[in-house]
């Protein structure tokens, strides 16, 4: 089922599309964000955290951002409109081992979006001037009651790496 008509239908669950994630697990900037968890990963490690046996290691690390579907194509893949940013993501350690120096974990990655409008986004950004749907969107919510939603995307795990440090 389409986003569109999972809107129209005004359940409120929680929405998922294989295609949907399936574009964003290819979009650059989700492999940039898979890039930025290698690297918090690597450096958590390398300030002392050993995930090996260690059920409570979390990565330290404040990820600078999220992936983002603003890019110029984004505008006809429907990925700015569906998405634009996430809003929020977790991220699994499905498994973890050391080989010869190095570490290699497997991630599951889950991302968020809240299909939803509110005032400060009308306020705040420059789509309510030049595009009338992105108002529509937010009176649809506020005076005809469609409910908004999350939009969850399991991505398929994926493989990180780096050295250990030397002891």
């Amino acid at each position: 089922m389409g986003i569109f008509k999972h809107f129209v239908e005004n359940t409120g669950k929680d929405y998922s599309n294989w295609d949907l994630t399936n574009a964003v697990d290819k979009h650059p900037s989700t492999g940039r964000f898979k890039q930025d968890i290698a690297d918090a990963f690597q450096k958590t490690i390398n300030d002392g955290g050993d995930y090996f046996g260690d059920p409570d290691f979390s990565i330290k690390e404040n990820l600078e951002g999220n992936p983002r579907f603003n890019e110029s194509l984004d505008n006809i893949n429907g990925l700015r409109i569906s998405l634009n940013d996430i809003w929020s993501y977790d991220i699994k350690v499905v498994s973890f081992r050391e080989i010869n120096g190095r570490w290699e974990a497997t991630i599951k990655l889950t991302l968020y979006d809240h299909f939803g409008l509110d005032s400060k986004d009308i306020a705040d950004n420059p789509y309510a001037n030049i595009f009338p749907a992105f108002n529509s969107w937010y009176i649809l919510q506020w005076a005809r009651g469609f409910q908004s939603f999350i939009t969850v995307m399991n991505l398929p795990e994926f493989t990180i790496s780096g050295p250990l440090p030397s002891k």
